[in-house]
C-alpha cells in the first residue's frame, strides 16, 4: 500500500492505494490556507477498517503540516482518537466538535 497526494486548488487529497490493483481504500482531504490547514475528512473503505489505515492517513497529514495549525470538525465520540494526536477541543455544539492541533 502507498499514499499518494493529488492537488485540486487549495485542496489536497491523500489516497491510500493498494499496490496489486490500484484500488483506493482510504482518503484524507485537507485544504491549505495561509495560517492553517483544515482537515475535512478521513475515510477508509469499510472492508479495510481496523487495520490502522486511518491512523496512517492522519499521521501523514500531521507530518506534512506540522508547522501549521490544523483544524477539524468531528462527531461526538471521535474526539478521543484525535486527542491522542494533540488535537484540543475548541467547541461542542449539537453533537459536533470543533478541534485544533497547534503548529509545532
Amino acid at each position: 500500500m502507498q499514499i499518494i497526494m493529488e492537488s485540486k486548488g487549495i485542496e489536497k487529497v491523500l489516497k491510500i492505494v493498494e499496490d496489486d490493483n490500484g484500488k483506493i481504500i482510504g482518503r484524507a482531504v485537507v485544504s491549505e490556507h495561509e495560517n492553517y490547514v483544515r482537515l475535512h475528512l478521513i475515510l477508509v473503505d469499510k472492508n479495510y477498517r481496523s487495520k490502522g489505515l486511518g491512523t496512517k492517513l492522519l499521521e501523514k497529514v500531521l507530518s506534512l503540516y506540522q508547522n501549521k495549525n490544523i483544524t477539524l470538525s468531528t462527531f461526538l465520540g471521535n474526539e478521543e482518537w484525535f486527542q491522542k494526536y494533540g488535537f484540543k477541543i475548541v467547541n461542542k455544539h449539537d453533537g459536533l466538535i470543533s478541534m485544533i492541533r497547534p503548529a509545532n
